[in-house]
């Protein structure tokens, strides 16, 4: 079985995105003072005494009181594709070490970038989520549906 892709047309908000438990929030080097739970991401950051754009060099995983886990990294626009990738890749390790059947991926920035960060999250996503091939059994694909937020069309054939 494929995974499936839903893309919402809107940005994402604390409503929105209540019901996943398993959350990427991929940021731009802009304002980001209007985040869904930026609160908890502050609370985290400075218990750890780290700044807000420190996410551009590593991610940061949060509980949420909901149960769900959060992951908060920064995609800046001077970073080529491998350091975004592996950027990712890092913020999604902890998402998907819980082996989760779904995956919200919040995409934040001008249109140009929510577009270009979008379909890097959603690469990676689906690459480090399926199992690599073992003789002994089939492997299986880890996530079954992955929702984006943004409100920006993607267009999830063209190469990464």
């Amino acid at each position: 079985m494929s995974a499936k892709l839903h893309q919402n047309a809107a940005i994402a908000d604390e409503n929105s995105v209540k019901n996943h438990k398993h959350i990427l929030f991929a940021l731009s080097s802009e304002d980001v003072s209007s985040l869904p739970f930026i609160e908890f991401l502050q609370i985290k950051q400075k218990r750890s005494k780290s700044e807000l754009k420190d996410l551009n060099k590593s991610p940061v995983t949060i509980d949420l009181p909901n149960g769900s886990v959060a992951s908060f990294v920064i995609l800046a626009d001077n970073q080529n594709t491998f350091q975004r990738h592996t950027l990712l890749r890092k913020a999604l390790k902890p998402l998907l070490d819980e082996q989760p059947d779904e995956l919200a991926i919040c995409v934040f920035g001008n249109e140009s970038t929510r577009e270009a960060n979008a379909c890097a999250a959603y690469y990676v996503a689906t690459v480090n989520a399926t199992e690599l091939p073992n003789r002994k059994k089939r492997a299986k694909l880890i996530l079954s549906m992955t929702y984006i937020y943004t409100d920006t069309k993607l267009n999830t054939t063209m190469g990464m």
